[in-house]
Formats: C-alpha cells, sequence, structure tokens
C-alpha cells in the first residue's frame, strides 16, 4: 500500500528511483487519492529543481528523467504541461553530446526557443530535401552545409588521358569507355586473392586503370584494359608498382595494354585512333 509519507521520505533521501516506480506503477492509485497526487506533483518538481543544478549528473540520474519523459508521454502519470516542458530543456542539455537525441527531444516543443537551436543544428547535418513534381511518392534529397569553395577535379589525370579517351570514343563507338576505374571494379578478388603476394593483395584496392572498354551488350563486362604511361612511370615506386599491376592481370588471365611514345613525347588524338583501331583488329581477329 502506498502511502504519503513513503513518498516524502524517498524525496528527503533522494532515492527518486523509486519515486518513478511508484509513477510508473501505479497510475490508478495515483487518480484516485488526491494526497498521492499532491505528493507525486511535488515529488516532479522537486526532481526538476533537483535537475537544474546538476551540471555533471550521473547516467543514473539522467536515466532517471528520461524515464520520467517516458512515464509521461505513456499517460502513466501526466504532469503539468509547465513541467513536462522544463524536463524537455533539461534532456536535451543533459544530450549535448548526443545531437540526434536532443533533437527527437526538441521535437516535442519545435516552437520553444529552448528547442528551436537542437532543430535547426540536427536538421543543418541532415540531407536537404528537394520538391519536385514526383515528391508524393519518390524521395529525392542532397547533401547539406555545402561550402562555397568548389574543389572538383578533372576526370583525366592528363590532357593525353582526355586524347586517348576521345580516340577510343570514336573507335569503340557502340561501346562504354570508362577512365580511371577502380581494379577491385574489374577483376573478382576473391578468385586471386591466394594467388596474390601481400604486397599485390594491399596494392590491387589501391589501383586504378587509366582506361576500360566494357561490353554492353553481355552485361557491361570489361574487355579491353589500358595503362597510358609516360617518363613518369620510369620511377623506382612506379615501376614496382607496374609491375604489381601486370602480374595482377596475368593471375586474373587478363590482358593489360601499356601505351607510350618511345621519344616520350605527347601522343596526339590521329595518333591515338589508328593505334587503337590496329589494337582491336588484332585482338578481336585472332
Amino acid at each position: 500500500m502506498i502511502n504519503q509519507e513513503e513518498v516524502y521520505k524517498w524525496l528527503s533521501n533522494e532515492e527518486y528511483g523509486k519515486l518513478i516506480d511508484l509513477l510508473h506503477r501505479n497510475k490508478e492509485a495515483i487518480k484516485s487519492d488526491q494526497n498521492l497526487i499532491h505528493a507525486a506533483n511535488i515529488s516532479v518538481a522537486e526532481i526538476l529543481r533537483v535537475s537544474k543544478g546538476k551540471e555533471n549528473p550521473t547516467e543514473d540520474f539522467i536515466f532517471i528523467l528520461e524515464k520520467l519523459n517516458m512515464i509521461h508521454v505513456g499517460k502513466f502519470f501526466q504532469m503539468e504541461e509547465v513541467q513536462h516542458k522544463e524536463l524537455i530543456e533539461i534532456l536535451i542539455r543533459l544530450s549535448n553530446q548526443n545531437l540526434k537525441k536532443a533533437y527527437q527531444y526538441a521535437k516535442e516543443y519545435p516552437n520553444e526557443k529552448f528547442a528551436q537551436s537542437t532543430i535547426e543544428e540536427f536538421e543543418a547535418t541532415q540531407p536537404k530535401e528537394v520538391v519536385h513534381t514526383q515528391s508524393g511518392y519518390i524521395k529525392l534529397t542532397h547533401n547539406n552545409q555545402i561550402q562555397e569553395e568548389d574543389c572538383r577535379i578533372s576526370l583525366f589525370k592528363s590532357k593525353e588521358e582526355q586524347k586517348m579517351f576521345l580516340a577510343f570514343k570514336r573507335i569503340f563507338d557502340t561501346y562504354q569507355i570508362y577512365p580511371n576505374v577502380a581494379l577491385s571494379s574489374l577483376i573478382d578478388y576473391q578468385k586471386i586473392k591466394e594467388m596474390l603476394s601481400k604486397s599485390e593483395q594491399k596494392y590491387f584496392f589501391n589501383a586504378s586503370i587509366d582506361l576500360v572498354v566494357f561490353e554492353p551488350f553481355k552485361q557491361y563486362e570489361p574487355i579491353y584494359f589500358f595503362e597510358l604511361d609516360s617518363v613518369w612511370h620510369d620511377e623506382e615506386g612506379a615501376i614496382e608498382k607496374d609491375k604489381m599491376k601486370d602480374s595482377i592481370f596475368s593471375t586474373a588471365g587478363l590482358k593489360l595494354f601499356r601505351i607510350r611514345d618511345k621519344e616520350n613525347k605527347r601522343i596526339n588524338e590521329e595518333e591515338f585512333e589508328e593505334l587503337v583501331k590496329e589494337v582491336r583488329s588484332l585482338v578481336e581477329n585472332k
């Protein structure tokens, strides 16, 4: 049997957990007993008063406040709106290390000043929804907090790569041509993993291929692989990487073609185009 004196004793001893359990388990008894209603209201007021003065409350105390909110939301015990607003403001402050959690509390009173800054801060981190003619059933968003500086780079690492790409586009006009394709998007790593050295395994996921021709009529399977070499490939580190890349392709049962001007001059589009024609003819007529 619940009695008012016991409630005041818990308050005096700061046994707030017992008070919250009282509100949770005895909603019907509280509703029918004016003395207990009074005691319950005093308990809530005291918990809120103590909460305001706690800068670094324990996790157990925060859990008590969270449970008090759940009791109110679940209508086990309905505190006054002004008290609930105080509780939500406190929970927002105590959730400052968890913005998403603070936002969930702030949404209880979106028009209140104490909640608005949290709502704005959280929503600024979320993708921004774009309104369009099909918004009713298709959601379109873009990233938020976009800086003014434009940091885009070209798809091509050099003008020679771009020339090579244009030449390939003309020769393989019914195929799909892509530059700088990740090696991991071209070769099944699991099939060759055990046959690669440790350094090759590590390099596999960092490497890309300068230009790849894909067969659009066979589920976009890659069929030709090309590297454009230059004087930079004569450096010690580059030589080692090229060897590993060649080894990976050999292990995977694929040919990797390397293009390089013997005199380290720039190859023009016409020269690329003539070379590509011959390579395609050689491969397809083999």
